[in-house]
């Protein structure tokens, strides 16, 4: 038996999936009901390794019986799970593009900007070739009107490129009587560093690559312990689905 998010959908299982259900939610009482009565106060050891005793909080087994969601909703949540990309395989998924994407995008690797737009040497905006933009330094709101309109446009593709220089131009000109326009071909693309040391010559992007890389493996390995953690409790929902379905069988016969 393999379970899907169809299996929370289907009215045969509904049966099988409320034993299920009420039996996880029975263990879940009890396990509580046991820890009682609990402590009044609650230590925690410091970095620095000092304890600080603070007040627990008191939750009844009944108090917890009665937050428990209810069985229709849980079935919601199973459903949701395989197909909401903040969970489940969708999650993993996500977080391996991420850390694949920050891995493979390095200094060194092309800053994909095709025009840059300045002023006293300070940068204004920069076009990318896929026909985004960065603003900066107080022209996001004399620019946001154009990147409205291109999007109400509905352009793509060069003819987004070209209608985005020309008004950015127009626009930025209009403030900056000295600007300057620079447009790089495919060949003369500058690097993520080349870019960097060009604009932010203070700017550690080495550090910055490496922080990104760290933390896009955090959220990897927080993403795979959750798969991991998922995968665990399906296989023990379809072991107990199985032997229910066995069992029925049997007195069947």
């Amino acid at each position: 038996m393999q379970i899907t998010a169809a299996t929370f959908a289907d009215p045969a299982m509904r049966q099988y999936l409320q034993t299920y259900y009420e039996n996880q939610k029975a263990e879940a009482v009890a396990s509580w009901k046991a820890r009682e009565p609990i402590p009044e106060n609650a230590e925690f050891k410091l970095p620095d390794g000092s304890i600080l005793v603070g007040k627990a909080v008191q939750i009844s087994a009944e108090q917890m019986e009665k937050a428990i969601v209810p069985f229709d909703q849980w079935l919601d949540f199973q459903i949701d799970r395989f197909t909401n990309p903040g969970l489940g395989p969708k999650r993993l998924e996500m977080a391996q593009q991420q850390l694949d994407f920050v891995q493979a995008n390095g200094p060194d690797s092309s800053s994909n900007v095709r025009t840059t737009f300045s002023s006293n040497g300070v940068l204004l905006a920069a076009l990318y070739t896929d026909g985004t933009t960065m603003t900066s330094n107080g022209s996001a709101q004399i620019l946001s009107p154009i990147l409205d309109r291109a999007n109400d446009l509905e352009l793509t593709g060069q003819k987004r490129t070209d209608y985005l220089t020309r008004e950015i131009q127009v626009a930025l000109s209009k403030r900056h009587r000295d600007l300057n326009v620079t447009s790089y071909p495919d060949n003369t693309i500058p690097t993520k560093r080349e870019f960097g040391q060009l604009w932010h010559p203070n700017f550690d992007i080495d550090d910055h690559h490496a922080s990104a890389i760290a933390e896009a493996q955090a959220s990897y390995e927080d993403a795979y312990a959750w798969y991991q953690q998922s995968q665990t409790n399906l296989d023990q929902m379809r072991d107990f689905l199985l032997k229910m379905q066995e069992a029925q069988d049997i007195f069947r016969i």
